[in-house]
Order: C-alpha cells, then sequence, then structure tokens
C-alpha cells in the first residue's frame, strides 16, 4: 500500500526587530486583532512576565495556537502560528503586523 503524506497544518514563525518598542499593552492588542483580522476563534489566553523584562503569551485558537515570545531591551520579538485544516491562513495575521509596526527587520519561515 502506497500512502501518500499529507501535511494537515500551517507553521508560521517570525522574528520582528522593531524602531521603536512597543508596551505590551500595545503589542498585545495588536496581537488580538491579527487574530481578528485573520478570522481565528481565540478559546484562551495565557500570559506571563518575566522580571526585570519581556513576556511571554500564548493563545489558544479552535485553529491551534499563537505565541509571543518578547525581548523589550532588543526591540525584538518572535511569532509563531500554527493551524490545523485548510481555512485559517496563518500568514493573514503577519500581513496585520507587518501593516502596523514600525519595523526595522523582519524574517517570515512557512514551515508547512
Amino acid at each position: 500500500m502506497n500512502k501518500v503524506y499529507s501535511n494537515l497544518g500551517k507553521l508560521v514563525t517570525v522574528d520582528f526587530l522593531l524602531n521603536k518598542w512597543l508596551k505590551w499593552t500595545e503589542l498585545s492588542l495588536l496581537c488580538e486583532e491579527a487574530l481578528d483580522f485573520s478570522k481565528m476563534t481565540v478559546l484562551n489566553k495565557q500570559y506571563h512576565y518575566f522580571k526585570p523584562q519581556g513576556e511571554t503569551c500564548i493563545w489558544l485558537l479552535s485553529e491551534s495556537h499563537m505565541a509571543v515570545h518578547t525581548y523589550p531591551e532588543n526591540k525584538f520579538f518572535a511569532l509563531d502560528v500554527f493551524t490545523c485544516g485548510e481555512e485559517a491562513n496563518p500568514n493573514k495575521v503577519v500581513e496585520h503586523f507587518i501593516k502596523n509596526l514600525d519595523i526595522r527587520y523582519y524574517n517570515v519561515n512557512n514551515i508547512m
């Protein structure tokens, strides 16, 4: 029997280096807007603040998850979005960030 592998999900990771750092409240709001823009459904959200600085937040989605890890001292954050199925498009989330941030550099990796 010949089985053909089919990827059941899409993973996008992005490194963002900003010209101007956002407060967590602003970045968190932008995350929520990006999920809304991409028509993903948030089921739950878990957040942790690291002393002296930095945050990690994970959104549990009907489609799977999104995670953000911040490094404010470097004006840097890492994003990963994983979706299952054909309908959700994690690149829509990335598109929203790119349109709404003052970015010095970014690198997108689509892992399918």
